[in-house]
């Protein structure tokens, strides 16, 4: 009797062409899509941290609103963030000592050719935020 044993070669299937290229597609738009969101929630991050900060700074020292502006633009210019423009994506409101920020703006980030996604930023910043 001559027989063979089967061996785990013979039951082995690999993944075909097919399967492969599909799973290179998503891992590929999975990265383009961390690349053109990750960067704006960063920076939004970043932003919010800053200004908070000077909102403490300025309702501690009773600042007036353009007091307050100018102290974030100058942490701003320190931080690099250069392209920030404030009136266009911050309103300040509230008294002398009790100042209060609203955020409002978009970012878009080019995904493909002509696919952009918009990531929208909307919220109060609060002094709470600076720790």
């Amino acid at each position: 009797m001559n027989y063979q044993l089967p061996t785990l070669a013979n039951y082995q299937g690999g993944e075909g062409v097919g399967g492969f290229v599909s799973i290179v597609i998503i891992i590929v738009m999975c990265l383009k899509l961390g690349i053109a969101i990750i960067p704006a929630q960063w920076k939004d991050h970043q932003l919010d941290k800053a200004i908070a900060e000077e909102l403490v700074k300025a309702n501690r020292d009773k600042s007036s609103k353009t007091a307050l502006l100018d102290g974030i633009s100058r942490q701003l210019d320190i931080n690099a963030m250069y392209n920030v423009k404030l009136d266009e994506m911050y309103t300040v409101k509230g008294d002398i000592g009790n100042l209060s920020i609203k955020k409002k703006y978009q970012v878009e980030s080019n995904l493909f050719f002509n696919v952009f996604i918009t990531n929208k930023f909307e919220g109060k910043i609060t002094p709470e935020m600076a720790k």
